[in-house]
């Protein structure tokens, strides 16, 4: 997994000094801070439609960059970490995939910094984007949902996505 890591790494950097745009991300979280301020939790589904389709846009690079075959879940959740680390969304910390399972463990949420303390989970564009990544990537649908999130105190965002 090794030279796929290395590879992904250097095609996304690429990708991104080119098409990206870099922004701190204190103007981000402001951002995000602020929407969830005057919105409360009720603009959950379109903040969770808006990270699929965002999820969706993210796979089509991917295999743009990467080629459009991903050969197993592995791989495309290989790519998936290393696109999350190199924009800056969040750090993956752990990945655990099975055949109908991908377990996800994150630091630095951009989401979840922006919000601060939260007694629910708040990184709800990025459960939206993994959905429309991995549905995008393999062909199949799936469903995420945050399980713990940094801003209720805990050390880490985790999101399990399921096949359905």
């Amino acid at each position: 997994m090794g030279d796929v890591n290395e590879e992904a790494i250097s095609k996304v950097r690429i990708y991104l000094r080119k098409e990206g745009l870099i922004l701190p991300k204190a103007p981000i979280r402001e951002f995000y801070s602020q929407i969830f301020k005057l919105s409360g939790f009720g603009i959950g589904g379109i903040l969770n439609f808006s990270g699929k389709k965002a999820g969706n846009i993210a796979a089509h690079i991917l295999k743009e960059m990467l080629g459009p075959e991903i050969k197993d879940l592995e791989t495309a959740s290989e790519y998936v970490k290393v696109f999350l680390n190199e924009t800056g969304v969040c750090n993956v910390g752990s990945l655990d995939v099975d055949e109908n399972t991908i377990r996800l463990k994150v630091v630095n949420s951009v989401f979840a910094e922006a919000v601060g303390k939260s007694k629910k989970p708040v990184c709800i564009p990025l459960s939206g984007a993994l959905e429309g990544l991995f549905e995008e990537l393999t062909g199949k649908k799936w469903k995420c949902k945050e399980t713990e999130c940094s801003a209720q105190d805990r050390d880490i965002c985790a999101f399990e996505i399921v096949r359905e």
